[in-house]
């Protein structure tokens, strides 16, 4: 089974996920220090604590970075678990590499269609075992 780039925009869990994950991105990777005062000083809700903004923006911008972080590493997780799933369901190179590659940028949403359709293969397999 091939991954479908509709799934993209017609599973709601990636349509949540993905712009997500940009977010997280732009704030912990490409996001000057500067643009991130000028949007932590025009959000409304901060003004309450009893912080500089400066120390809000630190919190900030270290919270998002451990939340990017731990993105990553799911996503390396995801993509050494559905490397080895696909050499047990015997997929073709380019099938498998196409796997990767979506589970890799997107994520969870591939990540579930792969593990639902391993996990029918292994309980045919089981089937299959117990009539013999």
């Amino acid at each position: 089974m091939q991954p479908r780039l509709s799934w993209l925009v017609t599973k709601p869990s990636s349509l949540l996920y993905i712009p997500f994950l940009i977010c997280t991105m732009w704030a912990s990777r490409i996001a000057t220090m500067k643009e991130l005062k000028r949007i932590v000083e025009s959000l409304a809700v901060l003004h309450p604590f009893d912080m500089s903004v400066d120390d809000k923006l630190r919190y900030f911008f270290v919270g998002l970075q451990v939340l990017f972080f731990f993105t990553m590493t799911a996503h390396v997780v995801f993509v050494c678990f559905v490397a080895d799933k696909c050499k047990f369901l015997k997929l073709q190179p380019a099938t498998a590499f196409a796997w990767v590659l979506y589970v890799g940028v997107a994520g969870l949403p591939f990540f579930m269609e792969l593990f639902d359709m391993y996990k029918f293969q292994r309980e045919i397999m089981l089937r299959k075992r117990k009539t013999k």
